[in-house]
C-alpha cells in the first residue's frame, strides 16, 4: 500500500476525488470533536479557539501549494477549481 495518489488513474474523475476528499476531511474533523476531553486531550472549546486561531493556518497553506507545485497537474485543477 502506497500514501501516494496516481493522478493518472483518476485524470478524469478529479471532481469525484475531490468530493471524497472533502467527505474525509469531515469524518476525521468529526472524529476529533468525539473524542475532546478524553484521557487527558483537549476541550471543545480549546480545538474550536485553535480551529480559529490564524497563526497555524498561513504554515499549513503554504506546504500544501508546496506539495502542489511538486506536481503541476495538481495546481491546475485546484486553480480551476474543480
Amino acid at each position: 500500500m502506497s500514501d501516494k495518489v496516481d493522478f493518472d488513474l483518476i485524470k478524469n474523475k478529479f471532481g469525484e476525488v475531490y468530493s471524497v476528499m472533502k467527505d474525509m476531511a469531515l469524518l476525521n474533523a468529526s472524529a476529533h470533536l468525539r473524542s475532546v476531553s478524553r484521557e487527558g486531550s483537549c476541550s471543545a472549546d480549546e480545538l474550536i479557539a485553535f480551529g480559529k486561531d490564524p497563526s497555524w493556518q498561513k504554515e499549513v497553506l503554504e506546504y500544501g501549494k508546496k506539495v502542489c507545485l511538486a506536481d503541476g497537474r495538481v495546481l491546475q485543477r485546484i486553480l480551476r477549481g474543480v
